[in-house]
């Protein structure tokens, strides 16, 4: 007969709460909701009172020897009240590990006898129950407790026991305890497996910076979401960073939208995806309409073109002059053939524009008649998609997106005063120094940290990755607008993508359940801790999930982060950018210290130029 078999707490089912003692507190605060003296008074005893049973009787003890020995007169509870409470919130704090479950289905479809081994006082119908919800177990699957065999793994007498009723030929056993799940059954010729369902460094980080029981749960959380959804680099960088850092944002923005009584919220594609997703689980039945909107700078920028002027086209690039920019960069922003550019125009160089001559001469072309056609056309196609999906009701409404300079923010606003409509406000996660004036539009901008700028392409190319591909126009099928996209995404990796977001979506979703979507500040300290370690990197950093992820929308072979070489490193310390997250580059390729310095001489190099 071959056997697998698995450890249950820690190993298949994860506790949503993190350190099981947090059990006790949760239990605590459903027994006395409203006596915190009781609660503290009862966490203490239900810690000792095992250990000293134990002690006494000399034998594996039972949930019913815990509670047979409860003080009802001083709790004014019954035992066996609180008991199934105790077996409520044990089962209520219980999530399968994904990685397991898979583990589980394979060993079954090879042949193996599933069964599940625990060293624990809690009964094997309640844990098997358990197993059943989070579809872990079969009915015919065996279930074995210390506290009902009297024999433990950690002194090997529980697979002593299950050995001589099976007598296995191949056995494998899979647990998070170094001793009993690994090192014993070695010892007895069994195939153990060690599976790691600890803390990361980041949510050790947490604990140890936020040392109280709600920030111990939220940790608790984040683990959660990395082990539920299958723990790997990706899932483990998702749930460390983006899900406090995301959450935190969305959380302030719904707050704020609260207050000042908005009734729709759009979420600008593409970098918005994921904050619309967690709006969506951490909030699903608010009174406040969600609604994602396919628009881009380059969907926007031909068809807000109402005047056909200079100072409207200066107005939408943010900028009082042409003179010095490059011509491509205008000419692709208006979605403009260079070919023909050039055909029609004989500039086949395409270079910068010197002078008033010359930007006059590039101006009229933009200018010609079939340009302002094409425009005009594009213009009607955007105002029937906004007014479709409801942008120019009169009503009040706010914009979010990720950032930067707020052309998107200019453009939308202008095209609702256009139709007599009041300006809509902007939030972003962070914006640049040269952002475009509130003047077109009032903004927030949620990231005051001006050295988070260094982070901006990790987190437009990787961290609110979304399926889509940039926005390029729009279509009209069957009296209806439709978006068209580009046909090439930025960086792009669905194991990116599912983990971001399914480790965002199941941590947004376990704070809503459990109470805690108002745990704004404590969420929003955790986030700016985690910032900082993305700039300073003093926390132990995985690099695994970007190394070598390139850039395919604009510039070929622009990638996200890689090893320098010496010359690359030279070119570096003189100011050139070499990957689109240099720091990273950096710490990746040498060692926190050396990067510092290296960064350092850099910025000291740069003074000087």
């Amino acid at each position: 007969m071959k056997i697998a078999s698995f450890d249950i707490f820690d190993t298949t089912l994860i506790r949503k709460c993190g350190k099981p003692q947090n059990i006790f507190y949760l239990l605590a605060q459903k027994l006395f909701c409203h006596n915190t003296e009781l609660q503290k008074e009862f966490v203490i005893w239900r810690l000792n009172i095992e250990s000293k049973i134990s002690f006494q009787t000399k034998c594996e003890i039972m949930l019913n020897d815990i509670y047979n020995n409860f003080p009802e007169d001083k709790f004014g509870c019954s035992g066996a009240f609180a008991m199934e409470s105790e077996l409520q919130v044990e089962s209520d704090n219980l999530v399968a590990n994904s990685t397991i479950k898979e583990t589980i289905r394979s060993k079954r479809k090879a042949g193996f006898k599933i069964m599940f081994i625990s060293d624990m006082y809690l009964p094997s119908a309640f844990l098997k129950e358990c197993l059943m919800h989070n579809h872990c177990i079969l009915p015919n699957e065996e279930v074995f407790v210390s506290c009902e065999n009297q024999a433990r793994k950690s002194d090997g007498t529980l697979y002593d026991k299950i050995s001589n009723i099976y007598h296995p030929k191949d056995w494998w056993h899979y647990g998070d305890n170094k001793n009993s799940d690994v090192n014993i059954p070695k010892q007895k010729g069994i195939n153990s497996q060690f599976v790691d369902t600890t803390f990361t460094p980041i949510e050790n980080k947490l604990i140890k910076e936020h040392d109280n029981f709600d920030a111990s749960i939220l940790v608790g959380y984040l683990r959660c979401a990395r082990l539920a959804v299958g723990d790997s680099c990706y899932s483990r960088f998702a749930s460390d960073y983006i899900a406090p850092i995301f959450l935190s944002y969305v959380q302030y923005i719904m707050k704020d939208c609260e207050k000042k009584n908005i009734k729709r919220i759009y979420f600008l594609s593409r970098d918005s995806y994921m904050f619309y997703k967690i709006a969506q689980s951490l909030f699903p039945s608010s009174s406040i309409e969600f609604k994602y909107l396919f628009v881009s700078r380059k969907s926007l920028l031909v068809a807000s073109q109402y005047e056909h002027s200079k100072k409207e086209l200066l107005d939408s690039f943010g900028r009082k002059s042409f003179c010095g920019v490059d011509k491509k960069t205008i000419l692709k922003s208006l979605k403009f053939d260079l070919k023909e550019y050039v055909k029609n125009t004989g500039d086949d160089k395409i270079g910068l524009i010197k002078n008033t001559n010359d930007e006059k001469f590039f101006l009229s072309y933009i200018f010609n008649e079939k340009n302002m056609h094409q425009m005009d056309l594009e213009n009607h196609l955007l105002e029937e998609y906004l007014k479709q999906e409801g942008f120019l009701d009169d009503l009040k409404m706010c914009i979010v997106d990720l950032g930067w300079l707020g052309t998107t923010r200019v453009l939308l606003n202008r095209i609702r005063r256009h139709n007599h409509l009041s300006d809509v406000h902007t939030y972003y996660w962070m914006v640049f120094k040269n952002v475009l004036s509130d003047k077109y539009g009032s903004y927030t901008s949620f990231v005051q940290n001006e050295k988070v700028v260094t982070l901006a392409h990790l987190l437009e190319k990787y961290l609110a990755l979304s399926p889509y591909s940039s926005t390029y126009g729009y279509v009209r099928k069957r009296d209806k607008v439709f978006p068209v996209f580009g046909k090439n995404n930025t960086i792009f990796d669905e194991n990116v993508l599912e983990a971001n977001l399914k480790s965002l979506v199941f941590f947004a979703k376990l704070i809503r359940s459990n109470g805690y979507s108002n745990a704004n500040a404590l969420i929003c300290d955790m986030s700016n801790s985690l910032i900082e370690n993305l700039l300073t990197f003093n926390t132990k950093f995985d690099f695994s999930p970007f190394f070598k992820l390139a850039d395919n929308e604009y510039k070929e072979g622009d990638i996200l982060l890689k090893h320098f070489t010496f010359g690359e490193l030279l070119k570096y310390v003189f100011g050139k950018r070499i990957t689109m997250w240099d720091n990273g580059s950096l710490n990746f390729t040498y060692n926190r210290h050396v990067a510092a310095a290296l960064y350092m001489i850099r910025h000291f190099i740069a003074k000087f130029k």
